[in-house]
């Protein structure tokens, strides 16, 4: 599951690449790639795959959102998710345009003034697609 996981994310940029090294060898030279994914659920394979690790002051504190970082090869990986609900402790995903959109400038944002400006974001989300293909 985590490998198929993997290769979708990376099929849904182009269905010829197998992993984050093809990506680079046919597009360009990335060194900082952010990957951002709504669920938890469809992140956590990706995540223990490229054995990211948590950034616990990555997004301000009073934010629901989480951070995952690491490197693949020269390239820099940050996964982010949405977090959880916690206005009214459902704990249920943060899903939508709002959350998401505000999640990726935050990072964009972070990323730049620690000197690592992001190269690419590739969305990493399924659209509904996790369950259909086996997933929790």
């Amino acid at each position: 599951m985590v490998l198929q996981s993997t290769k979708s994310i990376l099929r849904s940029v182009s269905p010829k690449l197998r992993s984050f090294s093809d990506l680079a060898s046919r597009c360009c030279s990335y060194s900082s790639v952010l990957v951002p994914i709504v669920m938890e659920a469809e992140a956590t394979p990706f995540v223990e795959h490229l054995e990211l690790k948590p950034v616990d002051d990555f997004f301000p504190s009073h934010t629901p959102f989480l951070a995952f970082s690491g490197s693949h090869s020269d390239t820099k990986v940050t996964v982010i998710t949405m977090g959880k609900d916690s206005v009214y402790e459902t704990g249920v995903d943060n899903v939508g345009t709002v959350p998401s959109s505000l999640a990726v400038f935050l990072a964009v944002e972070k990323m730049k003034a620690d000197a690592t400006p992001v190269d690419l974001v590739l969305n990493g989300g399924t659209c509904g697609g996790f369950a259909r293909k086996g997933g929790a």
